[in-house]
């Protein structure tokens, strides 16, 4: 089976059986399982002999997405959102199950085991936060490891290590009728090269108009265009008012690939700050982009550039890949429920740059950076106003290295930052933030550098109107209400100093820019 999609199916019986014998493996490829009905005591799929699913995906199930019998092995397969009483996406009554390079994300159990429950290996896999110490099955430390294994386990037949090839392109449209006028084919928009996308990735461009459009080039394709230029216009089914809607209730985008997404609309700007031709997504309460790579390679990158993002949970979501790119962007008016923006592990910094978050829900940073100490990411020119109140976090979550230069931090309730990790601010503007422990930054854990910073309204309620924890600040400037003695701060009198150091200090890890960010290359022409 290939190439074939289960959804929105009653659920008094699985979706797909596979009942025999023991002597044939059968195989499942490139198939998606989606929102099977509770209905019976059945999954979505249901196995009683030894079958291969590759490259699947199987998200929104009740009842759990499958229950097997008999030995099994899933190779780079997402299971995201399923529920059931044991197993909230796997139930193992029989055999044993190999999972090799798979995704277990937001699957829930009743009673035991949110993901897996029964005997099971799993190689290169990854798990969301929310799973438990045991990644939410219950299986001993030793069945994990983050490598793939060079030969397949005895009695396994081999995993198909190479991703399924694509189907068939479906054939070309037929041409218009005479009366109608012709659909123009402009070139496409010459953007600089970017240093975090190689030369090498395979030349297209191609343009979307619609949400199907933009899942057929993305979440179903695992090679094509490196660019996405999302337009409004109309004869390629736009909506002609610069915004592309995201339909009620459907799912995120997966991103299989290295690509940019670059907003090519030509309605009045948004803001002036920012080139004219972003587009709008509005999201519907939903998710939108996901990109994640397993395994050792993850020389994967990604770009999201001139969009306008409203009414989202969760706007991109990045997990193990190389560099990513954000630039040009804004993020407003979101419900922001699990992170509006996150990077998770990448292998090289993000980038960020000329972009404004606000009015952003607060269940959830609107920015989270979590990852490796070996790279530091940056935050260039960017704005984060009003982020709302509605948990723990702060407007920005930072547990990495990372530098933040002519940033404005704004009005944010909960503080503006909260960081694990050493970071350092330069030119920065903290203007009325509020919170309980540190106003403006909580820093609970490491010790954070500010050059040339301005504070000026923040409060606490409970101690350190600007900044708590580990700080020296250089040349930074305070208002008078932050207080005569630590200037707002726990920290004492001689980590204050009205100059700036002549090199950066021991243990510094990037030198600070002491130059302002240069401004983007101008907007690409549209056609």
């Amino acid at each position: 089976m290939s190439n074939s999609i289960f959804r929105r199916n009653g659920g008094g019986s699985p979706d797909l059986t596979f009942h025999g014998s023991f002597g044939i493996t059968n195989r499942v490829s490139n198939c998606r399982f989606e929102n099977h009905q509770e209905g019976g005591a059945d999954a979505a799929v249901y196995v009683s002999m030894p079958t291969a699913f590759v490259d699947c995906y199987f998200g929104d199930n009740l009842n759990r997405a499958v229950y097997q019998t008999s030995y099994a092995y899933f190779h780079s397969c997402t299971f995201v959102r399923n529920t059931g009483s044991t197993g909230g996406a796997v139930l193992i009554a029989g055999g044993t199950t190999r999972f090799y390079s798979c995704t277990f994300e937001g699957n829930y159990a009743t009673e035991a085991s949110n993901n897996v429950h029964g005997s099971s290996y799993f190689y290169a896999c990854t798990f969301d936060a929310a799973s438990g110490s045991d990644n939410g099955t219950n299986q001993p430390a030793d069945r994990f490891t983050d490598t793939l294994p060079a030969s397949p386990p005895p009695g396994q037949p081999p995993p198909p290590w190479a991703p399924s090839p694509p189907p068939p392109s479906p054939p070309p449209p037929a041409a218009p009728p005479a009366s109608s006028p012709p659909l123009p084919s402009p070139p496409p928009p010459t953007l600089p090269p970017l240093p975090s996308l190689p030369a090498s990735l395979p030349s297209g461009v191609v343009y979307v108009a619609t949400y199907n459009d933009l899942k057929t080039e993305l979440h179903e394709k695992t090679d094509g265009a490196h660019t996405v230029y999302i337009t409004d216009d109309p004869r390629r089914g736009g909506s002609g008012d610069g915004t592309l809607t995201w339909p009620s209730g459907s799912n995120r985008i997966n991103i299989w690939r290295s690509v940019r997404i670059i907003g090519a609309c030509s309605t009045p700007p948004v803001d002036a700050s920012l080139p004219d031709t972003r587009c709008v997504i509005d999201g519907s309460g939903g998710n939108l982009f996901y990109l994640t790579r397993d395994g050792p390679s993850q020389l994967v990158d990604v770009e999201l550039a001139q969009l306008v993002i409203r009414n989202a949970k969760q706007a991109l979501r990045i997990v193990n890949v190389r560099h990513s790119v954000i630039r040009d962007a804004i993020f407003e008016d979101n419900l922001n429920n699990g992170g509006l923006v996150s990077t998770y592990y990448n292998s090289a910094p993000t980038s960020m740059s000329n972009s404004i978050f606000r009015r952003n829900g607060g269940g959830s940073p609107d920015l989270t950076f979590h990852g490796s100490f070996g790279i530091t990411n940056r935050v260039s020119n960017c704005r984060f106003e009003n982020h709302q109140e509605g948990g723990a976090d702060a407007a920005v979550y930072v547990s990495m290295p990372t530098a933040f230069v002519d940033c404005y931090f704004g009005d944010n309730l909960n503080r503006a930052v909260y960081q694990t990790s050493y970071a350092y601010f330069h030119s920065c503007t903290f203007v009325r933030n509020t919170g309980s422990t540190g106003g403006a930054v909580l820093i609970a854990g490491g010790t954070t550098r500010f050059y040339s910073c301005t504070f000026e309204g923040n409060y606490a309620t409970e101690a350190s109107n600007n900044v708590h924890g580990s700080s020296y600040f250089y040349a930074c400037t305070f208002d008078a209400a932050s207080g005569a003695v630590d200037n707002g701060t726990n920290q004492p009198a001689d980590r204050f100093t009205d100059t700036l150091p002549a090199s950066p200090p021991p243990g510094l890890l990037p030198p600070p820019p002491w130059a302002p960010s240069p401004p983007p290359p101008s907007p690409p022409p549209t056609g």
